[in-house]
Order: C-alpha cells, then sequence, then structure tokens
C-alpha cells in the first residue's frame, strides 16, 4: 500500500516542475531590464 504512494513521489514532483515552469512572471521591468515577452504589445 505504501509503497505506491512512495512511487507517485516523482510523478508528482515532475507534474509540480511543470506548473511552475508555464506560470507567467512578474510584469514590467526589472533589474536585468525589460520583459521580452511583452514585445509584441
Amino acid at each position: 500500500g505504501w509503497w505506491f504512494f512512495i512511487g507517485l513521489i516523482p510523478l508528482v514532483g515532475a507534474i509540480y516542475l511543470i506548473y511552475l515552469f508555464v506560470q507567467e512572471g512578474d510584469s514590467g521591468e526589472n533589474m536585468y531590464g525589460s520583459v521580452p515577452t511583452n514585445m509584441l504589445e
């Protein structure tokens, strides 16, 4: 029983990382310059 849940840990971690990667960043400029994704606006 418990081994099933322990085996799910890498899967849950991978899904969480994908979630973090697709999140939109902060809007506006920062110390590195303007945001390159706002070029079309």
